[in-house]
């Protein structure tokens, strides 16, 4: 029963009903190549395919009268293919890799609300990377470095294409005992999911509104984590601090719209 509190006379019935499934079948090749030289070859190919259905029953009534009434179906369908590629040379204490790694999906989303509505997706991302793992001493360091290059394409929107740099660090210092310190830092990209992209309206309840925003864009995580590790015997301890900056992130955001509020997502400022 939702009631007022200021007026718990005032008062209406609610029913509110949700299911879901999915289906998540995948098929995995891996095949590595030991070669001369200390060098080695990868390739790993991934297929998956994910099946979702999930619906919503809500409904508000007073005295029999249906004063709301919200029947929800989502029907998900999304391919996707990933492929990677690794090469990897010892060189002493030191080594040396690089790879490219690619992710296609495709996804196929039917909405049935009283309205039928039908969205259509491509979303592609592609990593090329070099990394260098080496030894001085006591310190072994990584040094990496990447581009990304995040594509979309939805049906009857413009999508975007953008390129980004991804630098890595690693930093790790042996220290007397079992303990050592270690300083790493990365930037790496997220993408918006192709749910949240989706400009199609779905009805909550009586006061909101869920809507995708086809304007989203994919963001940078700057991340920097410090660590101290320390072992002793059959004790072990561990102190490290993380910072994260997430400019432009993609979060929830809610604004009226005549007389409903209206849930949906954006690159915050």
């Amino acid at each position: 029963t939702l009631y007022n509190v200021a007026n718990t006379s005032d008062a209406v019935y609610m029913l509110d009903k949700s299911s879901s499934k999915s289906h998540r079948p995948a098929l995995d090749f891996y095949y590595q190549q030991n070669m001369k030289k200390d060098q080695t070859l990868v390739f790993n190919l991934v297929g998956t395919y994910n099946y979702t259905d999930e619906s919503r029953f809500y409904q508000e009534s007073l005295h029999n009268d249906i004063l709301t009434d919200v029947n929800n179906l989502v029907i998900g369908k999304k391919y996707s293919l990933i492929g990677e590629g690794i090469y990897e040379k010892k060189l002493g204490v030191n080594r040396i890799s690089g790879g490219l790694k690619h992710t296609q999906s495709f996804s196929d989303n039917e909405y049935r609300n009283g309205h039928n509505y039908t969205t259509e997706m491509n979303q592609a991302q592609t990593f090329l990377y070099g990394e260098f793992k080496g030894k001085v001493k006591k310190l072994d360091y990584t040094l990496g470095i990447g581009v990304t290059r995040s594509y979309l394409s939805q049906e009857g929107d413009e999508g975007y294409e953008n390129y980004t740099f991804n630098p890595r660090l690693v930093l790790h210092y042996s220290l007397p005992g079992n303990s050592f310190i270690r300083l790493r830092g990365d930037i790496n990209n997220s993408s918006p999911s192709l749910s949240n992209l989706s400009a199609v309206e779905q009805t909550i309840d009586s006061l909101q509104i869920q809507r995708g925003n086809p304007e989203l864009k994919p963001y940078l995580r700057y991340r920097t984590e410090l660590t101290y590790e320390l072992q002793k015997g059959i004790f072990y301890g561990n102190l490290w601090g993380t910072y994260e900056y997430q400019p432009k992130a993609i979060m929830d955001e809610k604004y009226l719209d005549g007389d409903k509020i209206v849930q949906t997502w954006n690159n915050q400022k």
